[in-house]
């Protein structure tokens, strides 16, 4: 029996002197991303594709483009909350009431962005969703044809493709029906016109 090749145990002969093992009760897994916004129904915005394992840098490019832009197209709009801010602190004596302000703005914030970055967990994508002055398809198309001519100095190392998305759906036949209605009617439903099967 001593030719065995049973390996022998490290363990100490004193049963004292082993560690004992403590368990953890189980708890209930959370979700990574509960309080992060999500892609629904309804929602209009841009998908980009970028380099593999670049998606941070990616982002914060998306986020710089895209609010450049937005001064230019819709500049009224941006500018404008700006400038009320500015009007508040230049009439504003109270400190208190300065820094109360400033909280609220930056409670406000996060509601107010023209571009939210909607994380996804697949590689290489990105979504942001964009807010009702701008119009997808006109943005994208925009950021597109000033690329070619080079008209901005704005450059991206990133991303490689934009794909603006009117409005999203669910998955249903009836959803399909409702944004395709929506989306194509401009396009292919002009008055006068008769439907075609």
């Amino acid at each position: 029996m001593e030719d065995t090749k049973k390996r022998k145990s490290d363990e100490p002969s004193d049963p004292g002197a082993r560690t004992k093992k403590t368990k953890k009760p189980w708890q209930m897994p959370r979700k990574k991303f509960s309080s992060a916004p999500r892609i629904n129904p309804g929602d209009a915005g841009i998908w980009a594709t970028c380099d593999m394992h670049r998606e941070g840098q990616c982002t914060v490019e998306l986020k710089d483009l895209f609010n450049h832009y937005a001064d230019l197209i819709y500049g009224e709009v941006t500018t404008k909350n700006a400038a009320v801010m500015d009007d508040i602190r230049v009439s504003s004596k109270d400190i208190e009431a300065e820094i109360n302000r400033e909280m609220h703005n930056l409670q406000n914030s996060k509601q107010e962005a023209m571009f939210v970055p909607v994380k996804i967990d697949v590689q290489c994508v990105l979504f942001f969703k964009t807010r009702e002055p701008v119009e997808p398809v006109s943005f994208v198309h925009r950021i597109c044809s000033d690329a070619m001519n080079k008209v901005t100095s704005q450059k991206t190392r990133h991303v490689k493709r934009l794909t603006p998305m009117t409005r999203m759906g669910k998955a249903t036949d009836k959803s399909l029906e409702e944004v395709a209605k929506a989306v194509l009617a401009p396009a292919f439903h002009r008055d006068g016109i008769p439907a075609q099967k």
